[in-house]
Parts: C-alpha cells; sequence; structure tokens
C-alpha cells in the first residue's frame, strides 16, 4: 500500500463467526500511511573539455513519488557553489539544473580531470547529487622580453643579446636551447638558454654591407610546449673606405726634351663598385 499518503489511515475488516454460527465478530485492522521517498532519474551529470572560455552544462532530473495524495518538486537554487569552487549550480523546481564555470579555468593542467558537485533535494527530502567533470588542455605559453636588435656595420665581428620570458597558466615552462644555429640569411649564428638568454654572432665583420642598407638574420625560439617566438637582428651596412694600389711613383732625368711618366692604379671597395675620379692637365703639386 504504498501510494498510502503520509498521516492518511485506511481500514481493513473481517468478520469471524462461531461454528455453530450463533455468534460473530468484526476483526478491523487500521493502517496509517507514511512518507515513502521519492525516485530521482533523468541526467546528473555532464562533461566539459577547457577551452579558452567560460563554458555552461545542463540537464534536467525528474521525480516520482508513489504517495498518491504527494506532488513532489525541486528545491529551487540560485548560483549554488559546486563543491570544489569551480563554478555555481541553479536548479529550477521543475529539475533543470545549469552549472556555468566561474571562468575560463586557463589553470587546469592538461590531461587532468577536475569535478565540481552539488546535492539537490526534492520537496520531501530526497536527493541526488549532480557532478560536472572538466578536463584540462594545453593552453599555450605566453612569451614576452627582447625579441629584436640592431647593429651598425664596423669592421669588427658583432654581437648582440636579450632575454624572452615565457608564462604558462597550466604548467611550468621553459625554453628549448640552441647552439650555433644559423640565421635565416646566413649573416650569423643564434645562441639560446632554457632561461631564454639568446646571443647572436656576425659571422664576420660583413664589410660587403653596402652604406645605408639594412640586412636582417632571424631564428625561431620555442618553449617547451611548443610556443614560438621570431628573434630577429637588423644591421645596417656603412660606407668602408677604398683601397688603392699599383703603381704611384715615377723617375724621370732631366734631358733636353720633354719627357712623360705613367702608371696604373687600381681600387678594391668591399661593399661597391668604385672607380678614379678622371682629371685633365691637373698641375703638380710644385
Amino acid at each position: 500500500i504504498q501510494a498510502l499518503g503520509a498521516g492518511v489511515t485506511t481500514t481493513d475488516t473481517l468478520t469471524v463467526y462461531s461454528a455453530d454460527g450463533t455468534d460473530s465478530q468484526k476483526i478491523t485492522v487500521t493502517i496509517t500511511g507514511v512518507n515513502d521517498l521519492s525516485t530521482i532519474s533523468g541526467t546528473s551529470t555532464a562533461s566539459l573539455t577547457e577551452t579558452n572560455a567560460v563554458q555552461t552544462a545542463t540537464g534536467t532530473l525528474s521525480v516520482s513519488d508513489v504517495d498518491s495524495n504527494n506532488t513532489t518538486t525541486f528545491v529551487a537554487q540560485t548560483n549554488a557553489a559546486g563543491s570544489n569552487g569551480y563554478g555555481k549550480f541553479t536548479v529550477t523546481t521543475a529539475g533543470v539544473w545549469t552549472y556555468t564555470m566561474n571562468s575560463a579555468q586557463n589553470a587546469f593542467v592538461s590531461g587532468t580531470t577536475y569535478t565540481d558537485s552539488v546535492t539537490v533535494a526534492t520537496s520531501d527530502g530526497t536527493t541526488q547529487t549532480v557532478t560536472v567533470t572538466m578536463t584540462g588542455t594545453d593552453d599555450a605559453s605566453t612569451i614576452s622580453g627582447t625579441s629584436t636588435a640592431s647593429l651598425t656595420e664596423t669592421n669588427a665581428v658583432q654581437t648582440a643579446s636579450g632575454t624572452l620570458t615565457v608564462t604558462d597558466v597550466d604548467s611550468t615552462t621553459t625554453f628549448v636551447a640552441q647552439t650555433d644555429t644559423a640565421g635565416t640569411n646566413g649573416y650569423g649564428t643564434f645562441s639560446v638558454t632554457t632561461g631564454g638568454v639568446w646571443t647572436y654572432t656576425m659571422n664576420s665583420a660583413q664589410n660587403a654591407f653596402v652604406s645605408g642598407a639594412t640586412y636582417t638574420d632571424s631564428v625561431t625560439v620555442a618553449t617547451s610546449d611548443g610556443t614560438t617566438q621570431t628573434v630577429t637582428v637588423t644591421m645596417t651596412g656603412t660606407d668602408d673606405a677604398s683601397t688603392i694600389s699599383g703603381t704611384s711613383t715615377a723617375s724621370l732625368t732631366e734631358t733636353d726634351a720633354v719627357q712623360t711618366a705613367t702608371g696604373t692604379l687600381t681600387v678594391t671597395d668591399v661593399d661597391s663598385t668604385t672607380t678614379f675620379v678622371a682629371q685633365t692637365n691637373a698641375a703638380g703639386s710644385n
């Protein structure tokens, strides 16, 4: 008689007769109903995978109650904190529940699962735990610091250096070390430490760089989680003086005639095509 409501009474009677049929007696049993707990069914779990945005999950619970005079609903909740504080639950009297993360939870470690739960109750005190499981993903690191440098060509090999830093909300991240890695244009080599300190060394003085022209050399620096940053060194050429060689002296012995002397000079210039400035009948110094 599970359908008998709490506090409701009903009776059942049996009439008993004597063997000779001359007498009879009624036996009456009174039955008083008690509250039978409800049965909760429906969706009580959900799964989320961490992204860079706040996420929600939802589901619907249903309740059945064998006590015929009971109309059972759920106890409403609004923004109830989850058991582990990752988000909040809201529950309607009809059993519709919604979970909202407090943030994108980027600090969740890749591949690790996290749960948040709430206890949902019906008006007769029956309870059900609702649980949301969240799986962390790998959030890319953020690289900052010095990623560029400038050099002006001289007659010597030059170096440039800088330091990169990395932040990662869900892991301890370092840089992938590199030693004497050739720059993209082959003007020099880069070295990078796990701490993000990078150094660039020119292969030579690069005297062939044209005055005023700019040249770049780059390398791609990576963190242990695969985040990358390009480091670029810009070099500006300067005018390197030409080198003149060849015959620059001659000797004459005076006679009674006009004499001439001749010779040839050559010029080399590492950063341009250089010629001599022509002169005609230029007076000697004396």
